[in-house]
């Protein structure tokens, strides 16, 4: 019975080996033709056969595949197993990966908020994401193996920051600027007592200054009405003097009301 259990573990074994390297073979033509998406298909499914027993290597091809498809975040995912096992060498090559899944990621962001009615807050993540890229690469420049693509790398994310962070210094500008030309002009508003809602002054009386020929619409007092009256009264006995007057007058003419 062990020999038979021993038998069939050694033909498991012999099977897997058989798969993984078929999987293998298939990832590498796929990857030969540059059909980046079936390879990277091919060793996610060699990473998923071996298990946590899968090489640091087998995850960084997984990682360049993905991310020559495209496929950014399967990408971020195996370059970090890679980075995470590997040896000098492979943490390296995965941290320089790393750097520029970070760096592709910040150019989409920029893209974006570059657009009229982006949102604010895209070149703020835009400047993380190059942040986070400018680590990576500074990680592999100093690592045991530097890899000299990421110094040079690492120079084009430092000029690549000084141009995102001018680029949204300069849109906060016209944003500011196109603000203060929509906004309305402010009205001053009244002091207390001078005027209320209804248009009434301090006396409780409507004032109004939009036509100035217009009629005046102030209402008169009592004692107001009494004394314009008392005033046209006075008025009318002195026409009546000076006509009484002008009659007893020997050379006065002949008045007419004509």
């Amino acid at each position: 019975m062990k020999l038979l259990r021993y038998a069939l573990l050694a033909a498991t074994a012999v099977a897997l080996l058989a798969a993984g390297g078929d999987l293998l073979t298939r990832a590498a033509a796929a990857f030969a033709q540059k059909r980046y998406a079936d390879a990277a298909k091919a060793y996610a499914e060699a990473v998923s056969l071996h298990g946590a027993a899968a090489a640091a290597e087998l995850h960084y091809d997984h990682a360049l595949a993905a991310l020559l498809a495209a496929d950014l975040d399967g990408a971020a995912a195996a370059a970090l197993l890679a980075s995470a096992g590997g040896d000098d060498t492979v943490r390296g090559l995965a941290e320089h990966l790393r750097g520029t899944i970070e760096w592709q990621r910040a150019a989409k962001l920029a893209v974006m908020a570059e657009q009229v009615e982006a949102e604010p807050f895209l070149y703020t993540q835009a400047l993380e994401r190059l942040a986070r890229a400018r680590a990576h690469w500074q990680e592999a420049a100093s690592g045991a193996t530097p890899q000299p693509t990421a110094i040079r790398n690492v120079e084009r994310a430092l000029l690549r920051w000084d141009e995102l962070q001018a680029a949204q210094a300069e849109k906060d500008r016209q944003k500011r600027a196109a603000g203060a030309k929509q906004r309305p002009m402010a009205v001053p508003e009244p002091k207390a007592g001078e005027n209320d809602s209804n248009g009434e002054g301090r006396d409780g009386k409507t004032e109004t200054h939009d036509n100035p020929l217009a009629p005046l619409q102030t209402e008169l007092t009592q004692e107001e009405v009494q004394g314009l009256f008392l005033r046209l009264e006075q008025k009318e006995q002195q026409k009546l003097a000076v006509r009484r007057a002008q009659r007893t007058s020997p050379n006065a003419a002949v008045e007419r009301d004509w």
